[in-house]
């Protein structure tokens, strides 16, 4: 049985369209990677200590949009979210190695394809803000839209801080969200948005149902060029600045 080599930058990803992932799967399963994390959680507790003095201070503009959260504990998994992509999306790392790899985290495809995010007259901020942060803070906000039935406080949340104002929001009822998704070419993706999800899992997988992994090699090793020719793709998740 071949196996991954992660010391030849090898590695293997089992992913199922993204918009039929949870038919299959609980996350993406990639190899080489910590079988157990699959099934860990946060300790409520834990979460609930986090504060906004704690999100990474490139990202603290993400601070107005969690003032508007009433649970702590979801507030404490978006500011570990937050942190985690403030460490994971910087671009592509790079290896050196009998092989010369780029690998890191990247955005959804750049043909067009959206992330649509709906909201029933159910949903509150506290559900949605776990779904949009990974958006939110990055260059890939602009491959999300907001699906939102007429909801008038949870628009008021959003609509009031400032970063939202350039979010993709279409207020619609569920007839015709599902008539607008049903056309598969323009979703990428598809998420009904639940009420809160917890207990919440370990957030690298929690961003791998929204967002992709994945790395590109070159046979040659200290391969600079490739390196030069491939780093700065669009493809690559990237912090986005405050609005």
């Amino acid at each position: 049985m071949k196996t991954a080599r992660p010391q030849e930058a090898e590695v293997f990803g089992e992913f199922p369209p993204m918009k039929e992932l949870d038919d299959y799967t609980k996350f993406p399963v990639i190899v080489p990677s910590s079988t157990p994390s699959y099934n860990s959680f946060y300790n409520a507790n834990y979460l609930k200590e986090l504060d906004e003095s704690d999100i990474a201070p490139t990202l603290k503009y993400v601070s107005d949009l969690l003032g508007g959260l009433k649970s702590k504990v979801v507030r404490g998994y978006c500011i570990e979210l937050v942190n985690y992509l403030a460490e994971a999306a910087v671009g592509p790392r790079e290896r050196f190695g009998s092989r010369t790899v780029l690998w890191g985290l990247q955005r959804p495809p750049l043909n067009g394809q959206l992330t649509a995010l709906r909201c029933d007259s159910n949903v509150t901020l506290d559900d949605l803000l776990p779904w949009l942060i990974p958006f939110y803070v990055t260059n890939a906000r602009n491959q999300v839209q907001l699906s939102l039935d007429s909801d008038e406080l949870l628009q008021h949340h959003l609509f009031s801080t400032y970063c939202c104002k350039s979010l993709n929001i279409v207020v619609e009822d569920q007839t015709s969200f599902m008539s607008r998704t049903s056309v598969e070419s323009k979703f990428y993706n598809v998420v009904i948005v639940r009420k809160q999800y917890e207990p919440f899992p370990l957030v690298g997988n929690w961003v791998s149902k929204l967002l992709l992994q994945g790395h590109i090699k070159s046979t040659t090793c200290y391969d600079h060029q490739f390196i030069m020719d491939f780093k700065d793709s669009p493809k690559w998740l990237k912090l986005a600045t405050a609005c």
